[in-house]
């Protein structure tokens, strides 16, 4: 369901089948605003946010720790995938 929100916020469809990654992809790019190569607790907010889901602060810690696999506190494009 948020997959799904992020994807209409960004006009990005919803090609699942073998497009699931660049999707995926096209995502990162979009909520990496600045351009950095990494995505961060702040860029992930803001992203969700604007795509119009509410989300605290524990919410996005939990999110993360669920991605970011090396535990840095950045999701990469490997982390992402």
């Amino acid at each position: 369901e948020v997959l799904d929100t992020i994807c209409d916020h960004y006009g990005l469809g919803e090609e699942y089948g073998e497009e699931k990654l660049d999707i995926f992809i096209s995502i990162f790019d979009k909520i990496d605003s600045d351009g950095g190569g990494s995505i961060d607790m702040d860029e992930m907010y803001q992203a969700l946010s604007n795509a119009g889901i509410e989300i605290s602060d524990e919410g996005v810690l939990s999110l993360f720790a669920m991605i970011d696999e090396d535990g840095d506190g950045d999701v990469v494009r490997d982390e992402w995938k």
